[in-house]
């Protein structure tokens, strides 16, 4: 009977150790991850670091992919495809997280009105609630630079009062929320402003206000889902600050999914561009203090 010597050569390739081009393809796709997570976070921009993410990660694959013919490198190769599998979870979860709030600390320029809801909260209790400027609602779609936006601020200095807003129909006002302008473009509105003179002042020291003024729902109402021109990609952000809130457990805003309750003296800061919409249901009227303001 034939017997067959195993030496260590034929019985099994010679263990190696990595190539220190090897180590370097295995901290490259890591490093542009950390890289591009740093600037998404630094600038709120993802489409430059992105792009290098997936070059890299490209690269890295195409040099995992020619190892196939050296046996001696497959256990570090599996290893590897692991990792980035790993990593490419990462990437896409980073990459698909959006950011819907902002942190009111990372706005100081709006602190002082939060600091004097209560102020802000009085001389909205003081205003007439029947008096109206405008009982046509304006279209869901004229928001700032809007036409129809820029002829009631006109109207702001002949007459004074709430107006209704948006209205899915644009044959049918919308009574379940209400409007009382303030400031419009950083100009304050007329006897709006006049009537609300320390809130008008406030407003005043903010510079780049687009749009300002009281927010109020009706008993038993809701906003339904919606967008709006007020987002980081158009330089700007909603504020709301709560000042007549009856119940922040039944008085909420949800943006993206994503829910928050409504608060006296409670600032909220997210960006309108992604679908939002609120409640109010409580048998009170719920009112904030709502503000389109460019970001520095």
């Amino acid at each position: 009977m034939d017997t067959v010597n195993y030496t260590k050569n034929n019985s099994c390739q010679e263990y190696k150790l990595p190539s220190i081009r090897y180590i370097i393809h295995i901290f490259c796709p890591i490093r542009f991850v950390y890289l591009w997570y740093k600037t998404t976070r630094e600038k709120n921009s993802r489409c430059i670091s992105t792009n290098i993410v997936e070059v890299h990660l490209r690269k890295s694959f195409i040099f995992f992919s020619n190892l196939k013919s050296h046996y001696y490198y497959m256990d570090h190769v599996l290893t590897m495809l692991i990792v980035c599998l790993v990593i490419a979870s990462v990437y896409y979860y980073y990459n698909h997280s959006e950011t819907v709030y902002y942190p009111p600390e990372n706005y100081n320029k709006m602190s002082i009105l939060q600091k004097h809801w209560n102020v802000i909260a009085n001389e909205y209790k003081a205003l007439p609630k029947d008096k109206m400027i405008n009982f046509q609602s304006r279209k869901k779609d004229d928001w700032y630079n809007g036409g129809q936006l820029d002829e009631l601020a006109k109207k702001h200095f002949q007459d004074y009062g709430w107006h209704s807003a948006w209205s899915e129909d644009d044959n049918k006002a919308n009574y379940n929320w209400k409007n009382w302008g303030l400031m419009y473009k950083d100009v304050a509105l007329g006897k709006n402003s006049e009537l609300c003179p320390l809130t008008t002042a406030m407003l005043n020291t903010i510079p780049g206000i687009r749009i300002a003024g009281f927010s109020l729902m009706t008993p038993n109402s809701v906003i339904n889902p919606h967008t709006d021109t007020t987002g980081i990609k158009y330089g700007s952000l909603a504020y709301h600050l709560g000042i007549d809130v009856p119940d922040k457990n039944n008085c909420c805003l949800i943006v993206n999914g994503e829910k928050k309750e409504e608060e006296n003296g409670k600032v909220i800061i997210f960006d309108s561009t992604y679908l939002h919409s609120a409640y109010n249901i409580t048998d009170k009227e719920r009112c904030i203090l709502y503000i389109d303001f460019q970001i520095d």
